[in-house]
């Protein structure tokens, strides 16, 4: 090899060191002894122990409804709102009992999907977010049609 001069070995080893940190920063990080090691026979693991209520002056009762679900209800249940208060504010008399119904429609099917969740097994809750998951479609699409009828999007160019 003609005309070819090695790199300098402060190129290589930086190169090295830089490599060494990538791989040392995207290993996952150790857990102490204590956190992985089993219960001892006879003992209640940390997951299935029983949960302490609030009354009794302890930590409140863990919540056996993920908080995910919840907090896509309540989304869902404030988009509801603002379309329910956009549809009464629709220019259209006959749209704006549609807008109204279909709005009051949504929100009852909401409230009872969500009255549902609370004490629902794992599969129930399975059950439950698909349809939490198709409602939110409705949901949407009803929002955004009654932003662009009350002029509250963005989208709409002003000349």
């Amino acid at each position: 090899m003609r005309g070819s001069t090695p790199p300098p070995s402060g190129i290589v080893v930086s190169c090295l060191a830089l490599g060494l940190l990538l791989v040392a920063g995207c290993t996952p990080p150790r857990l102490p002894a204590a956190a992985v090691a089993p219960p001892a026979p006879g003992e209640t693991p940390a997951a299935e122990a029983p949960s302490v209520a609030a009354e009794d002056g302890g930590a409140p009762a863990m919540d056996p409804v993920p908080k995910v679900i919840r907090r896509i209800a309540a989304e869902q249940k404030e988009l509801v709102e603002q379309s329910q208060a956009m549809a009464s504010e629709l220019r259209d008399a006959r749209g704006r009992p549609r807008a109204l119904a279909e709005a009051n429609e949504l929100a009852s099917e909401l409230a009872r999907l969500s009255a549902a969740v609370d004490g629902a097994d794992s599969d129930t809750l399975d059950a439950l977010v698909s349809q939490l998951g198709l409602l939110d479609t409705r949901i949407s699409l009803l929002h955004e049609k009654l932003r662009t009828a009350t002029d509250r999007t963005t989208a709409v160019l002003v000349e």
